[in-house]
């Protein structure tokens, strides 16, 4: 969620105090679920409680997408892998609505529901997931960002000097030059990664500041465009109608659900299944490596369809000037 400065107002509207007689109210799992489907709310489930952010789904600093996909579900682990705990507690309390029926609830060390993912696989990740917490292995070693910072620079500085020097030239100077930037931007793409994340400095605004200038100044692409895509992907994980990131129709299939022209609630239109992806698709094993030599251009074009957008885009100004002085440099 993010430390969002429209979070009090939306909650004032939202929050029914989650109370009756001076005692929570209590849901049953399906009473949540019919209750969103017959009022087209977003209410989730996060450690046992159940909260309703119908009306902070749009205010949402990841996208509306992961809160619709969480509608009605269990959300603890994954509003765990992406807020801290601390923000958490601050925030949600505004828009709790009850607590979940005891019956349905069975107690795990990060407070999972029994309903909802209780298997012994899910006990034992969340298992390790505190222990990798209690060992640190999730603090920052900001000595590897900055040595990785420096090599970033330097192949920047290497292939500016080589531009300069061979433009127009020779040949071999000119392919050498290219291959640095690209070597460049191949380390970027990591480091906007962990920034899109906000697992640099934890802090949001900071993250996303620093993202914004190392992917769209730096490297042409939209940091907003790539978090709102990857978020759902992390939440969807390898879905066919719901992840953008394994929807790559009508060249690449890799799932046979994508031969049923699926509907795909990312980009909102039917990926066909028509003559035209069949061909392709009967050829990909041998396109894959010819399509991506242009894949960033995709990204490219991907950016500029998200910040065009009549939706909602934060920092959309910002993020565009970036894309404008990565085209002009």
């Amino acid at each position: 969620m993010g430390s969002y400065t429209v979070t009090e107002t939306v909650a004032t509207t939202t929050n029914r105090s989650g109370h009756r007689n001076g005692k929570p109210e209590v849901f049953t799992l399906q009473q949540v679920r019919t209750y969103n489907e017959e009022n087209k709310a977003h209410r989730v489930i996060y450690k046992n409680k159940v909260y309703d952010l119908t009306k902070f789904k749009d205010h949402h600093p990841g996208g509306n997408l992961p809160i619709v996909h969480m509608s009605g579900k269990d959300a603890t682990d994954q509003m765990t892998a992406f807020h801290p705990v601390a923000m958490l507690d601050k925030k949600l309390p505004a828009f709790y609505v009850g607590d979940l029926d005891s019956d349905e609830v069975v107690t795990t060390p990060s407070g999972g529901t029994k309903p909802f993912g209780n298997s012994s696989l899910a006990r034992e990740f969340r298992k390790m997931v505190d222990e990798f917490n209690e060992e640190g292995w999730y603090s920052t070693n900001y000595s590897f960002y900055y040595k990785t910072g420096l090599w970033v620079l330097s192949l920047y500085a290497a292939f500016i000097g080589l531009t300069l020097s061979g433009w127009a030239k020779d040949v071999p100077t000119v392919t050498l030059a290219a291959c640095l930037n690209g070597f460049a931007w191949q380390q970027l793409s990591f480091i906007a990664h962990d920034l899109g994340h906000n697992g640099i400095t934890h802090i949001r605004k900071i993250d996303h500041g620093i993202g914004i200038v190392v992917a769209n100044y730096m490297g042409g692409l939209s940091m907003g465009w790539w978090k709102h895509s990857h978020n759902v992907h992390h939440i969807v994980t390898n879905s066919p109608v719901h992840d953008p990131d394994i929807q790559h129709m009508p060249f690449f299939a890799v799932s046979n659900e994508f031969f049923k022209s699926l509907y795909s609630t990312y980009h909102k239109r039917v990926m066909d299944f028509d003559a035209a992806s069949r061909f392709l698709v009967s050829l990909q094993h041998y396109l894959y490596l010819p399509i991506m030599l242009f894949g960033r251009f995709n990204l490219y074009a991907q950016s500029l369809i998200y910040l065009a957008s009549k939706e909602k885009r934060e920092h959309r100004g910002m993020e565009l000037a970036g894309i404008a002085f990565f085209c002009a440099w």
